[in-house]
């Protein structure tokens, strides 16, 4: 069945991505504590704005950074890489095909059920089939918003990791240069305060849709 398929594929979306963000939160959680043990008044997004608008790494950014290392930073980066690709896939190659699938039915269907006096027995409602197609293409669209969040989660925590990345090699090695330029700044700047304020992607994958969302897809198709 298409719903189980779709129902089975968002629980392991949002599961798969709720274990990406809490690695994500974790690293962030050790900033924050470095943060409150020097008594800083501020969170961690604040702190990275600060930094790549500033250039300056405030003592808790430092210690931060020197403490999970290069390597650490680069695993970091690994995990949320992996997190957001697997959320792309899912949208991609698995919940979109299904829902195109079940758009390409509703489209066949709609067409019989306007052959009135040949099909109004079989119970082919025309306006559960507009229903439903309307409501298949909201639940697409919103697959589609998460696919794109993902990969700009992607694309975003790579510029910050590798921008971190120089900023520990510098104070570990004291070697190589921090200086960003200002599209990637303007970058970083925009992932942190897209992606870290608050976690876009899960609020796409457990948002209602207008008209109820999977469920009102899966009630038009019943009907029809």
């Amino acid at each position: 069945c298409i719903f189980d398929a779709l129902d089975t594929l968002l629980v392991e979306m949002r599961k798969g991505w709720k274990e990406a963000w809490a690695a994500m939160r974790a690293k962030l959680a050790l900033l924050e504590k470095g943060l409150r043990d020097h008594a800083a008044e501020t969170s961690a997004s604040d702190e990275l704005l600060t930094c790549v608008a500033s250039g300056f790494a405030s003592p808790p950014l430092q210690a931060f950074l020197t403490g999970i290392g290069e390597n650490g930073i680069r695993r970091w980066e690994k995990a949320m890489d992996s997190g957001s690709q697997q959320v792309q896939q899912q949208a991609s190659l698995k919940m979109l095909p299904l829902i195109q699938s079940l758009l390409f039915r509703a489209g066949e269907l709609q067409g019989l059920a306007r052959w009135e006096e040949r099909f109004e027995a079989a119970g082919l409602g025309e306006a559960e089939l507009e229903a439903l197609t309307r409501h298949a293409t909201l639940l697409m669209h919103r697959v589609m918003e998460v696919g794109a969040a993902a990969q700009a989660f992607q694309r975003g925590i790579s510029q910050m990791c590798h921008w971190l990345e120089r900023l520990a090699g510098r104070l570990i090695n004291e070697t190589g240069s921090t200086a960003i330029s200002p599209d990637d700044a303007l970058a970083v700047a925009r992932f942190v305060k897209t992606h870290l304020v608050e976690d876009r992607i899960a609020a796409l994958l457990h948002s209602p849709l207008p008209g109820g969302g999977m469920e009102a897809v899966r009630d038009e198709e019943q009907s029809a």
